[in-house]
C-alpha cells in the first residue's frame, strides 16, 4: 500500500518566509472566531480542493445548525465515492486563504476540531499544510476503522496566508476508490479560532472642534471644547479611541475614550468596522484645574496597533470670573466698625462649590503699598487708632475646584480722628440793675468768641454786658521723633542656585512702634555690567535697576520680622535687597531704610 501526500494546488498563492513582517511594523493580533457554538459565522475565504481524482466536492455550510464546514465528495453520483484518476491517490480537502480585503493581516496560529469520515476499501490520510509547509498532526484512518475526530491546534510559518486540511485515498491496483460513510466528513472542521496578525497602524483624520483648534494655537479655554474625527484602519478595524489631556505639572491626566467594542464581531477578517466617523463631543474643561495641558489623540485596532497624534497644548482657566470688585462702606474714624459688600462674580457649574474670603489691608495714605492686616478677615472690621494716616482696603478671593481668582476694592478712607470740644472756654459778663440778666451762646465749630446778648432790664435796671467766649479743639497725640526709622537687615544665603529660597530677618529698632507691629516693605533690585565709552577709553561699569517691592509684612511685638524668597529662574546674576520702614500715621518717625545686601545667583 503506498502512503502519498499531496499539497494542495489553491487559486490562491501562499507567503512564505520572504514575507516577514516590515521591520517598522509593530504587528498586534486579533481572533476571529468559525463555525462555533458562539460565533457560528463563517468569513469569505474558505473553499474546497481536490487532485488527481475523478470526485466532485462541494464546500457545505451547517454552522447555523451546530455542524460544521464540510467537504461534500462524490464520484459519479454515489455520494462518499472517491475516484483516483492516475496511480498516486486521490486527494481532496478544505482551504481558508486570507482574501484580498485584508492586505495586511496573516495567520499566525489555527485551533479546530477536525472530522473525518469511516473510510472502506482503502485506508485513508489526515494531512495539514500552510504557506508550502507541513504542518503536525497527520493522522491515518484504516479500512473499516471508526471516524476521526479531535480538537487540534496548529502554530502556522510566519506571514502565512493560508491553510489547507487534506484527505488522502490511497489506492492499489485492485480498488481505484475510497468510500466514506458520511460524505461531508472528507474532512469536516468546527469550533474554530484564528489568531490572526495585523501589521499596520490605523490613521486620523478630518480631526475638528474648538479644542483641536486651541490645542493647534496654544490658546487658553474654559467651559465645554468640541473635538471630533475619523478613524481608519484597513484590517482589524478601529477598536476604540481616547481622548488625553495631560497636565504639564502634576496631577493625573484626563481621558475620554470611546469604545466600538460593541460593533466588533470577530467573525471576519475585519473584527470591527474599517471606519468610525466620530461626531464632534463635548469636553469639560471645567472638571479640569486650571493648567496647562497636553492635548493627544490616540486610536487604537482590534490587533492592538495605536497611532497616538499630538493636538497641541491649551491652558485651561475656569476660576471663577469676577465681574465688580467689594466696597466698603462706614466711617472711617477709631472706634468704628466697616462693612464690606461683596464682589459680582459668574462660575461655571461643573467647576464645584463656589466660595470666598475677605482679607483687610493697611494702606498707606494714597492708598498704596497696601500689607494684610493680621486677624483681619471677614466682612466687617473695627477700626483702631494705630489705623489713623492710612487708608483701608479688602482683597477677596473667590474660588472653586479649578482655581482662584481675586479682586481689591478701592482703598478707603484715610482714617482720621473725631472731632471733639476743645477743653477751655472763657466767659465775661456783668449786670447792673435789679432783676437784670445776662445770657451767652457757645459756638462748636472751630475755635471762636461766643455772641453776646443783652438782658431785658427790670424796674429800674439797665441790660447786661456782651458774654465772650473762647472754644479749643484738641489735637492727635503724635509718638515718636522726626528721626528716620532704625532697622536691620539679614539675608542667608548669599550665593544661591535656580529653586533656591532665601530667608530676610530683620528688626525695627525705633521704639515705639505701632501696636499692631510696623509695617516694612521688603525690596529688590538687579546689577547688571555694561561697557561705557568715552573718548577711545571705555569702562565697566555697574548698572541698576529699579527697585521693585516684593513682600509687605508687619513686625511681631519686638520689632522683628522674617520673610521669604524663592528663585525660580536660572542663569548668573546679582541681586540687592533692602528693607524700608515707611512713615506711618499717628508716629513723627520719617522714612528709613536697612542696609543693601548683595546675593549672587549662579547656575
Amino acid at each position: 500500500m503506498r502512503r502519498i501526500a499531496l499539497i494542495a494546488l489553491c487559486a490562491s498563492s501562499s507567503i512564505g518566509a520572504a514575507s516577514a513582517f516590515p521591520a517598522s511594523a509593530i504587528a498586534g493580533t486579533y481572533p476571529m472566531y468559525q463555525c462555533a457554538a458562539s460565533h457560528p459565522g463563517v468569513a469569505a475565504g474558505w473553499s474546497v480542493f481536490r487532485s488527481t481524482t475523478n470526485a466532485s466536492n462541494v464546500l457545505q455550510n451547517s454552522c447555523a445548525s451546530g455542524g460544521a464546514i464540510e467537504d461534500y465528495v462524490f464520484s459519479h453520483g454515489e455520494p462518499g465515492a472517491v475516484e483516483e484518476n492516475g496511480s498516486n491517490g486521490s486527494q481532496v480537502g478544505i482551504a481558508l486563504d486570507v482574501p484580498s480585503g485584508a492586505p495586511n493581516v496573516s495567520i499566525s496560529a489555527i485551533s479546530a476540531k477536525v472530522q473525518v469520515s469511516s473510510v472502506t476499501g482503502n485506508d485513508a490520510f489526515l494531512g495539514f499544510t500552510s504557506a508550502g509547509q507541513g504542518l503536525a498532526g497527520a493522522a491515518e484512518i484504516h479500512n473499516g476503522a471508526s471516524s476521526y475526530a479531535a480538537q487540534d491546534s496548529w502554530t502556522l510559518p510566519v506571514g502565512a496566508r493560508d491553510f489547507e486540511a487534506y484527505v488522502n485515498c490511497s489506492t492499489d491496483g485492485s480498488n481505484t476508490n475510497c468510500h466514506f460513510a458520511e460524505a461531508s466528513h472528507v474532512p469536516a472542521l468546527s469550533n474554530i479560532t484564528l489568531t490572526l496578525v495585523d501589521t499596520l497602524a490605523p490613521t486620523l483624520s478630518a480631526i475638528s472642534g474648538t479644542l483641536a483648534t486651541a490645542a493647534a494655537q496654544g490658546s487658553t479655554v474654559s467651559g465645554s471644547q468640541s473635538l471630533g474625527f475619523t478613524a481608519n484602519d484597513a484590517d482589524s478595524g478601529v477598536l476604540s479611541s481616547t481622548l488625553t489631556l495631560t497636565p504639564q505639572g502634576s496631577g493625573a491626566p484626563y481621558t475620554h475614550t470611546t469604545s466600538f467594542a460593541a460593533q466588533c464581531t470577530y467573525e471576519s477578517w475585519n473584527a470591527c468596522p474599517l471606519t468610525q466617523n466620530v461626531s464632534p463631543f463635548s469636553v469639560p474643561t471645567a472638571t479640569l484645574k486650571d493648567g496647562t495641558y497636553a492635548v493627544a489623540l490616540t486610536v487604537t485596532d482590534a490587533a492592538g496597533n495605536l497611532t497616538s497624534q499630538s493636538l497641541g497644548t491649551v491652558t485651561t482657566h475656569n476660576a471663577p470670573t469676577i465681574s465688580s470688585a467689594p466696597a466698603i462702606a462706614g466711617n472711617p474714624e477709631p472706634g468704628q466698625s466697616l462693612s464690606v459688600s461683596a464682589a459680582s462674580y459668574a462660575s461655571d457649574a461643573q467647576a464645584g462649590k463656589v466660595s470666598s474670603t475677605d482679607q483687610w489691608q493697611l494702606c498707606d495714605s494714597t492708598g498704596q503699598n497696601c500689607v494684610a492686616i493680621s486677624g483681619a478677615s471677614g466682612s466687617s472690621y473695627n477700626v483702631v487708632s494705630a489705623d489713623e494716616g492710612h487708608m483701608l482696603r479688602v482683597k477677596e478671593t473667590v474660588s472653586n475646584s479649578d482655581g482662584e481668582t481675586s479682586t481689591e476694592s478701592a482703598p478707603f478712607g484715610p482714617i482720621h480722628a473725631s472731632a471733639t470740644q476743645g477743653s477751655s472756654n472763657s466767659s465775661t459778663g456783668a449786670s447792673t440793675g435789679s432783676g437784670g440778666s445776662n445770657t451767652s451762646t457757645t459756638s462748636t465749630a472751630g475755635s471762636t468768641t461766643g455772641g453776646s446778648t443783652a438782658g431785658a432790664g427790670g424796674t429800674g435796671g439797665t441790660g447786661g454786658a456782651a458774654g465772650q467766649v473762647t472754644l479749643t479743639l484738641a489735637s492727635p497725640l503724635l509718638q515718636g521723633s522726626t528721626s528716620p526709622w532704625q532697622l536691620s537687615l539679614t539675608v542667608a544665603p548669599r550665593t544661591v542656585h535656580r529653586g533656591t529660597s532665601i530667608t530676610l530677618r530683620g528688626v525695627v529698632n525705633t521704639s515705639p512702634r505701632p501696636a499692631s507691629g510696623k509695617l516694612v516693605f521688603l525690596r529688590a533690585r538687579s546689577v547688571n555690567t555694561a561697557w561705557r565709552h568715552k573718548g577711545h577709553k571705555r569702562r565697566r561699569v555697574r548698572v541698576y535697576t529699579k527697585w521693585i517691592t516684593f513682600l509687605e509684612l508687619r513686625t511681631g511685638p519686638d520689632g522683628r520680622f522674617t520673610g521669604h524668597y524663592r528663585f525660580r529662574f536660572g542663569g548668573r546674576h546679582v541681586y540687592q535687597f533692602t528693607a524700608i520702614a515707611p512713615q506711618e500715621g499717628g508716629f513723627l518717625d520719617t522714612t528709613g531704610s536697612s542696609r543693601i545686601v548683595t546675593i549672587t545667583e549662579k547656575h
